[in-house]
């Protein structure tokens, strides 16, 4: 079992302007984050344009990603989710020869929302679990995928050997039920909120670790709010949280805050690439916006 704790960074892949993996971007970024204080990555995830990328292209960053994370001692937490089982256990083999810390996956999507019962999905993440050494984390993104985790499936993950889910689903009832069912059953599962937008609620219910999209482009506030967190002084953590949720409605100019990233790091100075097609970048009119809104707030 490992222990997640703190600012998980969901980082964006960088691509060059021809549409291939941008190495010295994906370098760049490890070391503003790590420099910010993060401490760990999430990658090749929503935010990592995975559903753009081959299996192979997948396999390459995530060893550019391991590499260059492990010398700056950040965690990290390698997404092989796919729509095959045999293709999440390729990856997820892959990621653990690489020396990723952990995997994840989304549910094999496409036919999650309908096709599948809960038996075929429980035995597509025991095939990952056996697969591999290295812990296995569910990725619950209903908005992606079409199908939300419920307290009684999150229950049977924990008995096929799940040790972690990353919660994108953003439901704090639903959070609080899986955390009595860890307090009950295994009180070192890694019950991660996937938004920055409910850290403190998360982590009051118990969280120790959050997969936060904001601290991508935002790490500084993001990890002074779970560091004020960490010292119990909780009225400076509730106005982390509103700021947090301030720069996420900015990030938010467009539908995928993700994409909006490489804009906002451009902003901060990083080069980080660019995106893949068809995501697209933001015109002049709404960078210009967006510049103006961060500066006049103070996030850049």
């Amino acid at each position: 079992m490992i222990n997640v704790k703190g600012v998980i960074s969901p980082i964006i892949t960088a691509f060059t302007e021809g549409g291939e993996i941008y190495e010295k971007g994906i370098r760049n970024l490890i070391d503003f984050l790590s420099e910010k204080g993060v401490h760990g990555l999430f990658a090749i995830g929503s935010y990592g344009s995975f559903p753009l990328m081959s299996t192979q292209e997948r396999m390459n960053a995530a060893k550019i990603i391991i590499s260059h994370a492990k010398k700056r001692c950040l965690q990290i937490i390698i997404h092989v989710g796919s729509p095959s089982t045999k293709t999440s256990i390729y990856l997820a083999q892959h990621a653990e020869s690489a020396g990723a810390d952990i995997v994840a996956g989304v549910v094999p999507f496409y036919y999650s929302s309908f096709g599948y019962d809960e038996a075929s999905i429980l035995k597509h993440y025991e095939k990952i679990v056996n697969s591999v050494r290295i812990p296995v984390h569910y990725y619950n993104n209903p908005r992606t995928t079409g199908y939300t985790l419920t307290p009684s499936f999150f229950s049977k993950l924990i008995d096929v050997g799940v040790t972690g889910v990353k919660d994108s689903g953003a439901n704090m009832a639903t959070f609080g039920e899986m955390m009595n069912i860890i307090n009950k059953k295994m009180p070192d599962f890694n019950l991660l909120p996937g938004s920055a937008s409910i850290l403190l609620p998360g982590f009051m219910l118990g969280a120790k670790g959050c997969v936060a999209g904001t601290s991508t482009a935002f790490p500084e506030i993001v990890v002074a709010l779970y560091n004020s967190i960490m010292n119990g002084d909780f009225e400076a953590a509730t106005e982390l949280q509103l700021k947090v949720i301030q720069a996420r409605a900015f990030q938010g100019i467009k539908p995928l805050r993700a994409v909006v990233c490489y804009d906002i790091l451009k902003m901060k100075g990083l080069d980080v690439g660019t995106c893949r097609e068809p995501w697209s970048r933001l015109n002049s009119d709404e960078y210009t916006r967006l510049y103006n809104n961060l500066k006049e707030h103070g996030f850049i």
